[in-house]
């Protein structure tokens, strides 16, 4: 019997900081991609500049499992990026795509 192809969780979508503290999610950037990246299952990271919108930061993780993604978004929401971004919840997508 072949294998099936493992389904990939695809992550997109932005964060925004605070109107009141534009740079905020910037500043917490340089010590979260690296603790992402280590994460196990994760695959890669990228969280880049959203113009228009100055404070937007524009993110792509795609993982290996939902556990992967929910564990990421645990310690996530326990750190830098819940405080650089409080009060603004992110726009995320997560979906499950073939492998």
């Amino acid at each position: 019997m072949p294998l099936l192809p493992m389904p990939l969780i695809d992550l997109t979508g932005h964060i925004d900081g605070c109107p009141e503290r534009p740079d905020s999610v910037a500043a917490g950037r340089p010590a979260q991609i690296p603790m992402t990246r280590a994460e196990p299952g994760g695959l890669d990271v990228d969280v880049t500049p959203g113009p228009p919108v100055a404070s937007r930061w524009l993110v792509v993780d795609p993982s290996d499992s939902r556990q992967a993604v929910e564990a990421d978004e645990a310690r996530s929401d326990a750190g830098a990026r819940a405080k650089a971004s409080a009060g603004v919840p992110p726009c995320i997508r997560v979906a499950e795509v073939d492998g």
